[in-house]
This record gives C-alpha cells, sequence and structure tokens, in this order.
C-alpha cells in the first residue's frame, strides 16, 4: 500500500470464501487504479495480500456478513466486492459502508475518462 495516492484507508475483516469459520483482520485502501487489502501480520499466514484492479471490479454490493458463514449478523456493514470471476466480501465500519461504496464508484468513474483521455493522445500521435 501507497501512502500518497490512497482515497480511502480504514480497517477491515476479510472473509473467506473456502473456509467460513475463518477471517482475517487488515487494512482496506482504495488508490485511483486499485482496491487493496493488507492482512494483519497477527492473521500468521491465514491470508495474504489481495489487490483488486478497479477494472475489474463489476459491482459493489451492500451485504450482511454471517456469522461462520451461515448465521445473519445483525450489523449492517458488510461490503461485497464482485470481480471477473472473483468475490470478496469485507465487513467494514458500520458507520462508513456508504462512503466506501460511494469512493469506490467514483474512483471507477474517474478512471474510464483517465484512460480514453491518454489513449486517445497515443492514438492521435500514430
Amino acid at each position: 500500500m501507497s501512502e500518497i495516492g490512497a482515497i480511502r484507508r480504514g480497517r477491515a475483516n476479510m472473509q473467506s470464501q473456502r473456509d467460513a469459520f475463518m477471517s482475517a483482520g487488515g487494512t482496506l485502501e482504495l488508490t485511483a487504479d486499485a482496491l487493496h487489502f493488507v492482512p494483519n501480520w497477527t492473521n500468521f499466514g491465514l491470508a495474504s495480500e489481495v489487490t483488486i484492479p478497479l477494472r475489474e471490479i463489476e459491482a459493489v454490493v451492500p451485504v450482511r456478513p454471517r456469522l461462520y458463514g451461515l448465521i445473519p449478523s445483525f450489523l449492517d456493514n458488510g461490503l461485497l466486492i464482485l470481480g471477473k470471476d472473483r468475490r470478496f466480501e469485507y465487513v467494514i465500519g458500520l458507520r462508513s459502508r456508504t462512503e466506501w461504496i460511494e469512493a469506490i464508484e467514483s474512483a471507477r468513474g474517474r478512471l474510464w475518462p483517465v484512460l480514453e483521455r491518454w489513449c486517445g493522445k497515443c492514438l492521435m500521435a500514430f
């Protein structure tokens, strides 16, 4: 993760897709081109760093986390990131979910005009 260029940063737990009983705490960071999750060192290898390029994110969906993958939580603070052939679920701060969704959607929207402008200049050069 970088100190420069972070649009948003916060604490999060990443829910495991393979093991309903596993959750890894760490830091979620949004940059201009990707969403990064870096696990805490106390996870002892249970999770590794995850980077999801913004261009691969298909949807950002609010969800209700499930305890042990089965029992719906009474807290409404889950965030589901759907990517190409991948799915990531995070539990974030209760009051920050809407802000995270808006920040990710905003960053995704900003990426395409920048790419179009850059590609247009490249094509004009030839």
